[in-house]
């Protein structure tokens, strides 16, 4: 007898270029959740952990071996107002799935207790819809900004020190004997209440004046070289009142940066 052999070809191309093109997108989606700089989390309405990628696992201190444990971060690690953080965070998600949009919030600090690590984040929370159109996912992305926040802080600090300087330097410069000026290449920046008395003019006159006018003619000549110079040892000179009086002056300068710039106090 003759044996028949039924061969069906079909035509697969479509087929295996949805396929392909279903790899090429999980490997995608892969490769975005495992190099994003952001902590990219997803969760239940009851905060079940369902995904994390490795940013997620870097900020909250996760292991591989924890992520397949399904550990949440309040049992590895130790939060000052952990209770208060958690249930603010389950209280995001739950209004994430309530309003079936999203909820934002802009910063969080966890007070994670462990050197190195996150002390200070900010968290984005949305919903991922089913068929229906209903939320039945969370999506949290999570951003270490703990470097942001100490440079913010350490800018205030520089502030109120700089501040506080400006305060005592003040002092000190109206609670001496003499005349104190600070110039910028003979313009008066500053100066205090004891220059005023010494030369005859005001405070606010002085600020802004050419120096050189608080010297006599015959003295602006070396005056002017040891600025140019830079001298910082003391010296005489004659100096000039507003009522046009000359009179005996012992001088001294010293280079100071004064308002981010290099100034001379005199």
């Amino acid at each position: 007898s003759i044996s028949r052999i039924l061969v069906v070809v079909e035509d697969i191309t479509e087929r295996k270029g949805v396929e392909l093109a279903l790899r090429d997108s999980e490997e995608l989606k892969s490769a975005v959740l495992d190099n994003s700089p952001v902590g990219i989390s997803v969760r239940s309405v009851q905060g079940t952990l369902l995904l994390a990628n490795k940013a997620w696992q870097k900020i909250w201190n996760i292991s591989d071996e924890d992520l397949k444990q399904r550990l949440h971060p309040r049992e590895k690690l130790s939060f000052t107002d952990r209770d208060t953080y958690l249930a603010d965070h389950l209280s995001n998600i739950r209004k994430v799935y309530e309003s079936g949009g999203t909820y934002y919030v802009a910063e969080v600090k966890p007070l994670i207790q462990q050197e190195g690590k996150a002390e200070w984040i900010s968290q984005f929370f949305y919903g991922i819809h089913d068929e229906n159109g209903q939320v039945d996912k969370v999506v949290i992305l999570t951003e270490d900004i703990t470097a942001r926040k100490k440079a913010e802080q350490e800018l205030v600090l520089a502030k109120e020190r700089a501040e506080e300087n400006e305060t005592r330097f003040k002092a000190l410069h109206n609670a001496s004997f003499g005349g104190i000026a600070i110039h910028d290449k003979g313009m008066i920046l500053d100066c205090n209440q004891g220059l005023a008395e010494i030369s005859g003019f005001t405070v606010d006159e002085l600020i802004g004046m050419d120096g050189m006018q608080l010297i006599a003619s015959s003295a602006r000549d070396m005056v002017m070289a040891n600025i140019v110079a830079g001298y910082e040892k003391p010296y005489e000179a004659l100096g000039l009142k507003k009522n046009g009086e000359e009179y005996p002056l012992r001088l001294e300068a010293r280079g100071v940066p004064y308002k981010g710039k290099q100034a001379r106090v005199v």
